[in-house]
């Protein structure tokens, strides 16, 4: 999507040499020029514009319509400084002439700051300029800059952010030397929400590329009969621009169900819900018949159908959406905040644990066995807990990070802090105790501090709390809070 400045003057170049091929009427830098229209190319069916075209009015529009095109991705930002000046005009125009519209934005950023500082800019711009929230909005990721850092993660953030600030429908555009320059995992995104950009020596509808993905983009110096000027042109594989149905909502939630097929066959589709573009089929659900799933997020569509679509994601890091008619015994999961620790060394037990959902559920990740992964005698905060056949599952806090646990695989520590009153010093000579807020280190806290920056201050400590580990802990007031110590940390007691 960038280079139009220098396809003209190659153009102009090959124009001089005076190079003709039927439909391929010269090539700048291996990329031919193409005839909209002609016999044996790809379909045109998407084009995307940027401030380079300027302004299209609604009857060109209307005349590339006639040569196939039903959508128009227009460029409307880049970086968090540049608005393309012609994007309304583009935009309201495409409208006019009954085609679907599309956004993208030009990025160029480095980390996951810069990535949502960017989605934010485009979608604030986008807003600005009418597209709605159901529209593509496409992050065009080609940019040397953007080569450094986390690539996957950037991207990844990018794309989440826009989902935040309300546009259902983000795409990724990107060129496949990008892809093996970067390593960047396409699958990540859902294939069906990427627009692949490869430019073939002689484009032929008998040898499509790339059919796997969303769209694909074959060519940037593309004409129309009657209208002046190159075009990027792309093929629309899997219904992202012309037609199915759009996301109008997605609300966040924490449910869990038993899949139910009695006089059903529902499917699973990976990337978005049926109908709606980026969606691919995954299973049939009876294959599923009385396993458990736990959703995190409910779409609904424009499809009058009504569904509301229950979603989690997959072990692949794709998302995966059923219809919730399709789940029995669809429950809230349960909050809590109780502490506990792991105990299999002693109970004989062999648990382990799971990212995303208990183990007996689509989309368990299995981390491994809490002995392999040294969790034995480990602490953690239970904050959720789920009941499903005979088993009650916690979700807790382990080393920062959330996993799923048999309840059965920990002992809940039931103690609690008692009231004390006195002066302490802290006194953290050879040590290096850290301070927690609201509760023990053991359960996970917000870490507040180091104790030696506080070393030789006194402390009026109003609580003492002794877990099952046999460390006690002092509480005291600092900046409006409770927070915690070792009480090995202090001297002086007065």
């Amino acid at each position: 999507m960038g280079k139009k400045r220098l396809q003209g003057l190659l153009l102009i170049l090959t124009l001089i040499i005076g190079l003709v091929v039927p439909n391929i009427i010269g090539r700048a830098d291996g990329v031919p020029q193409l005839v909209a229209g002609s016999g044996g190319i790809p379909r045109t069916d998407v084009l995307d514009v940027s401030s380079w075209q300027q302004n299209i009015s609604v009857d060109t529009y209307r005349i590339m319509k006639n040569y196939g095109v039903k959508g128009v991705i227009v460029k409307v930002s880049e970086g968090t400084g540049y608005i393309n000046p012609y994007a309304s005009a583009q935009i309201n125009n495409a409208k006019a002439a009954g085609l679907t519209v599309g956004a993208y934005h030009y990025s160029t950023y480095t980390n996951t700051s810069e990535a949502r500082a960017e989605a934010n800019y485009f979608a604030n711009a986008a807003k600005s300029l009418g597209v709605s929230s159901g529209a593509v909005m496409a992050d065009d990721l080609e940019d040397a800059t953007t080569k450094v850092g986390g690539v996957q993660d950037n991207a990844m953030a990018f794309r989440n952010q826009l989902k935040a600030d309300g546009f259902s429908r983000p795409i990724l555009y990107t060129y496949t030397s990008y892809v093996s320059q970067t390593g960047l995992n396409l699958s990540a995104f859902g294939d069906a929400t990427i627009w692949i950009a490869s430019y073939p020596y002689e484009p032929s509808s008998s040898n499509l590329w790339y059919t796997q993905y969303g769209m694909w983009q074959f060519n940037s110096r593309t004409t129309f009969p009657g209208v002046s000027g190159e075009f990027d042109v792309s093929i629309d594989y899997k219904g992202v621009m012309t037609g199915g149905d759009y996301v109008t909502s997605t609300n966040s939630v924490y449910k869990y169900g038993t899949v139910s097929q009695s006089g059903r066959n529902d499917g699973i589709y990976e990337g978005a819900p049926w109908n709606v573009s980026g969606n691919n089929f995954w299973q049939y659900a009876p294959q599923f018949e009385g396993q458990h799933v736990l959703f995190d997020e409910e779409t609904k569509t424009s499809n009058s159908n009504g569904v509301t679509w229950g979603s989690w994601l997959q072990t692949s890091g794709i998302r995966a959406y059923i219809d919730e008619g399709a789940i029995s015994n669809l429950n809230d999961v349960e909050t809590a905040d109780k502490n506990a620790y792991f105990n299999n060394g002693s109970t004989g037990r062999s648990d382990g644990v799971y990212s995303y959902a208990p183990g007996n559920f689509l989309g368990a990740d299995y981390k491994g066995s809490i002995k392999d992964l040294g969790l034995d005698s480990k602490y953690a905060h239970v904050v959720n807990t789920i009941e499903v056949d005979g088993v009650t599952w916690y979700r807790g806090k382990i080393s920062g990070q959330y996993y799923w646990f048999d309840s059965r695989a920990v002992r809940l520590d039931t103690t609690a802090p008692k009231s004390v009153d006195y002066i302490a010093t802290i006194n953290q000579q050879g040590r290096g105790d850290g301070i927690y807020q609201d509760r023990p280190w053991e359960f996970e806290p917000d870490f507040v501090g180091q104790a030696n920056q506080f070393n030789g201050q006194d402390v009026n400590v109003t609580s003492e709390w002794t877990t099952e580990d046999g460390v006690t802990w002092i509480g005291f007031v600092m900046n409006g809070h409770t927070v915690y110590m070792d009480k090995n940390g202090v001297s002086n007691l007065r």
